[in-house]
């Protein structure tokens, strides 16, 4: 005799967050400003970009790497370079300068700042 279980699995969906979702406007970007900039100036080394003519920042080392990214920064901040392509530059410094491996991990990383940022600014 066989017997039909109907057994409905049960699964754990919890939803993802991504680095966009979290910093969509400029007030978030200011709000990780300084601590994104104190894990950028950790870095030592970096793989360079490919350039090409349509590279707005461009970087070969380390130093470059840290200037582009404040170039980069502050034009977010003016409104010159779109919110999601930053987020796209600073996840290729991310991972070329090996402070994260994945994408995923640059998104837990830019979420745990945000947060942290929150966490400061309603205990001050």
């Amino acid at each position: 005799m066989i017997l039909n279980l109907d057994l409905t699995p049960r699964v754990v969906v919890e939803p993802v967050k991504y680095s966009h979702q979290a910093i969509r406007r400029t007030e978030h970007l200011e709000d990780i400003k300084v601590l994104l900039t104190e894990r950028v100036d950790t870095i030592k080394e970096v793989l360079p970009t490919i350039i090409t003519k349509f590279s707005k920042y461009p970087y070969t080392n380390a130093e470059t790497c840290k200037a582009s990214f404040r170039r980069a920064l502050d034009d977010t901040l003016s409104g010159d370079f779109p919110m999601r392509e930053f987020l796209r530059f600073i996840r290729r410094i991310f991972i070329c300068s090996g402070l994260v491996s994945t994408g995923e991990e640059f998104d837990k990383e830019i979420i745990e700042m945000y947060q942290l940022a929150k966490y400061m600014e309603a205990n001050e």
